[in-house]
C-alpha cells in the first residue's frame, strides 16, 4: 500500500557489493500522542492526533527493507504506549523477529512496566526531557 507509492531510489543499495541491502535500523514513529509536555520537542501540541495503522507497520515487516534478526526497530513517536494498538505492533515485532527497543518518557509508568514485563523488552529507553506540565528552561 504505502510502500508502493515510495519512490525507488528509497531502496538501500551496499556500495561494496552494489545489490540491496536491507535496514540496520528504522525508527517507527507510531503515534503524536503524548503526555510529557517537553519545551524540546512539541509534539503534544500537534493535532490531529494520528496513529499508524498496525496493517502499514505489518506491510513494512513484510517489505525488503528490513530483515528479520538484523533490522533493529526503535518504537517511539510522542510516547508511543499511547498508541491504542501499542501492544499489537509489539507482537509483530516479535511475530516478525525483528530486534527491537521502546523508547518513552516513562510517565505512564503502570502500562510501561506492564508492556516492558509482557512483551520481555530487553532495551528500553527514557527520556527525561519534561512532565506532564510545560518546563520553562
Amino acid at each position: 500500500m504505502i510502500l508502493k507509492k515510495l519512490p525507488h531510489p528509497l531502496r538501500v543499495i551496499n556500495f561494496i557489493t552494489c545489490r540491496p541491502t536491507p535496514l540496520l535500523s528504522i525508527g517507527l514513529f507510531a503515534t503524536n500522542r503524548c503526555n510529557s509536555k517537553c519545551k524540546i520537542c512539541g509534539i503534544w501540541r500537534s493535532e490531529p492526533k494520528v496513529d499508524l495503522e498496525p496493517e502499514i507497520v505489518e506491510n513494512l515487516f513484510k517489505s525488503k527493507l528490513l530483515k528479520p534478526g538484523y533490522t533493529t526497530i526503535a518504537l517511539t513517536g510522542g510516547e508511543f504506549i499511547l498508541h491504542p494498538k501499542c501492544c499489537e505492533i509489539i507482537s509483530m515485532c516479535k511475530e516478525y523477529g525483528f530486534n527491537f527497543h521502546l523508547l518513552s518518557n516513562g510517565l505512564a509508568s503502570d502500562k510501561l512496566i506492564k508492556i516492558v514485563r509482557l512483551f520481555k523488552v530487553k532495551k528500553l529507553f527514557l527520556s527525561l526531557d519534561g512532565g506532564p506540565k510545560p518546563i520553562r528552561w
